[in-house]
């Protein structure tokens, strides 16, 4: 059928020339099964390319889809089967990352504590010889203080006071008192 006479089936229903012109479609009389059998015989090899078309692509899909279950399934399986090596990885780089971190902690801490005691030594004995000297002098003064080491024996050692000599400036220990 040509697109000219797709015109052609309507007719004028009114005389010509009135105020609005309508027609009447001439298929409404046959029926519009038997005005369109040719159009769909002219769209029936369309259709079936494209119903086969669709279910091709329906079982591409369908397969594509089985494909990427059964990877993922493969993924799931692989990492179930590497993640306890996976896990003990990472647990002894973390343990390992904390020995280190307590090694250098600790090796601070002792630097830090020599240090500590390096500075104190000098503080202790300044501190050790002003108690001593403030007991002496509540003894009685260096003459006691004397007698008391020489009745002890002791011109040096721990109860030596850092930076007197014995009897040095002092009353002699027999002379007396």
């Amino acid at each position: 059928m040509r697109w000219q006479e797709i015109l052609d089936r309507f007719r004028p229903v009114t005389a010509p020339g009135g105020a609005a012109e309508s027609a009447a479609h001439v298929a409404a009389r046959t029926g519009a099964a038997l005005e369109l059998a040719p159009v769909f015989a002219i769209l029936d090899a369309d259709l079936t390319a494209a119903t086969d078309l669709a279910s091709v692509a329906e079982s591409a899909a369908a397969d594509r889809l089985d494909n990427a279950r059964s990877d993922a399934a493969a993924v799931v399986a692989r990492a179930r089967r590497e993640a306890p090596a996976r896990e003990a990885e990472a647990a002894a780089a973390i343990l390992s990352s904390a020995a280190e971190d307590d090694a250098r902690t600790t090796a601070q801490a002792r630097r830090d504590a020599e240090q500590l005691l390096a500075s104190r030594a000098p503080r202790v004995d300044e501190a050790a010889a002003a108690v001593i000297s403030r007991l002496v002098e509540d003894l009685g003064g260096d003459a006691s203080w004397n007698r008391m080491r020489a009745d002890l024996g002791a011109d040096s050692g721990p109860g030596a006071i850092p930076g007197r000599r014995s009897g040095a400036g002092r009353d002699d220990a027999g002379a007396g008192s």
